[in-house]
């Protein structure tokens, strides 16, 4: 059962960028990130109601995970698009640094995650990521920024038609860039174990 959460989540994560890219190209990033932060607070808060009724079903919880895996896999894609629209021209070393820092300090707080856990319960938890998710997403309709990609493309629907060019046009970059081609592949592997090793 364990093993079928994490593939509920870890499935979103190999498709939902591939439709996430193209969408992002002809749309705000910013509006989006906040977007996915709110609604990440409702599925929290949600998930909090339910299990403070006492109500369980692994059904639910599944379904849970899979529109978690969704909504955190599109929100990497628009937070790792948009985070450079913020940097200052000559600061991404010092930028890139900082954000380094934010992955080892949130696994910092595992410990205390499963502290709270045995203690407090989950439903406080939960509750405590959506007010999380829904302080995040307030703060990102602050940012102001020039999304200079909007200038370059039309507010037209994304057609079938449309999708399929911009894929396109982003699978010909990577084979371009072959350093990128590189990386991207190695990404794909070290996925695929890790979710496997986490899992064992």
């Amino acid at each position: 059962l364990y093993a079928l959460f994490l593939a509920a989540y870890g499935l979103p994560q190999m498709l939902v960028p591939l439709f996430a890219g193209p969408f992002l190209d002809r749309r705000s990033r910013r509006k989006a990130c906040y977007t996915l932060d709110f609604i990440s607070a409702g599925l929290f808060l949600v998930m909090y109601l339910i299990v403070r009724s006492g109500y369980y079903s692994f059904g639910v919880y599944l379904g849970f995970t899979l529109l978690a895996g969704a909504t955190d896999s599109f929100y990497l894609v628009s937070y790792d698009s948009f985070y450079p629209m913020l940097v200052p021209e000559g600061c991404y070393s010092k930028a890139y640094s900082v954000s380094s820092l934010l992955y080892p300090l949130a696994l910092m707080m595992s410990p205390v995650a499963a502290y709270l856990y045995k203690t407090v319960g989950l439903g406080p938890l939960f509750f405590f990521d959506a007010l999380s998710f829904l302080f995040a997403a307030i703060c990102e309709t602050r940012i102001r920024v020039n999304e200079v990609h909007l200038r370059d493309v039309d507010r037209a629907p994304i057609t079938r038609r449309v999708f399929r060019e911009e894929f396109q046009k982003g699978l010909a970059y990577v084979r371009s860039e072959k350093g990128l081609l590189a990386i991207t592949v190695y990404f794909l592997f070290n996925s695929f174990l890790g979710m496997g090793v986490q899992t064992l």
